[in-house]
């Protein structure tokens, strides 16, 4: 079985909740008023998984994380399932009041969800030590925030994330840094966990650098201003 990263199980988590906001937007055109309850609803689930994982938080309706980047200085994994448990419990609270059938059903889906992002991630957590692929992460952010329809206000926060990532910024490390600290905290916790599929390491050294001089041409092309430092 090709193992899941913590990071694509949270945005996996995400992109099922989205759904749901996709079909309230398509039933709020038929101005059903049960609507901007199930999205107020979902936006509980959405605002915990923007807080650990903030560079998808924006395509998804959570607002004011465009300069935050994935925490990777500490190891989140505990206060993560935390704060999920909460939500299922005030999810299931709010079921208990509610009344309307459909906004029912959409706490259920959003219930599922959230057990679905627990469970996958305490078997990654059990089995795998963690591996991020950063450079690729990177890209994606880079690539995402400079899509053209993304206002130029906005894509101009890129510039504070590649910083971050770099070490560059006050209070941060390179993420890369990082990333390899967490990865030998697990080992030494326990020396059983087991890696990545070799190809998958393969496959992300050998797209590096190619990932590496796209960005670089991305970043040329925009209207921002000192992102060389970063590189």
């Amino acid at each position: 079985m090709k193992r899941k990263l913590s990071v694509q199980a949270v945005l996996a988590a995400w992109a099922f909740s989205a759904s749901c906001g996709l079909i309230s937007a398509s039933a709020f055109a038929a101005e059903q008023s049960w609507v901007q309850k199930s999205n107020d609803n979902a936006k509980v689930l959405l605002n915990v998984m923007g807080k650990y994982s903030p560079e998808g938080a924006g395509s998804l309706g959570v607002d004011g994380l465009d300069e935050q980047i994935t925490d990777l200085s500490r190891d989140t994994f505990d206060t993560r399932m935390k704060e999920m448990r909460a939500v299922i419990a005030e999810y299931q609270k709010r079921m208990r009041a509610e009344t309307d059938p459909k906004i029912k059903q959409d706490l259920q889906i959003l219930i599922t969800s959230a057990e679905d992002s627990i469970r996958s991630e305490g078997l990654n957590r059990k089995y795998f030590f963690p591996y991020n692929d950063i450079t690729g992460m990177i890209f994606g952010v880079v690539q995402q925030t400079l899509d053209p329809r993304i206002p130029k206000e906005r894509q101009k926060t890129l510039l504070v994330r590649l910083e971050k990532y770099a070490g560059l910024a006050k209070g941060y490390r390179p993420a890369t840094e990082l990333a390899k600290e967490r990865m030998f905290e697990r080992l030494k916790a326990n020396p059983k966990l087991l890696g990545p599929y070799k190809g998958e390491v393969e496959q992300a050294l050998g797209d590096a650098p190619t990932l590496i001089a796209g960005m670089k041409e991305l970043l040329s092309k925009s209207e921002i201003k000192g992102w060389e430092k970063s590189f």
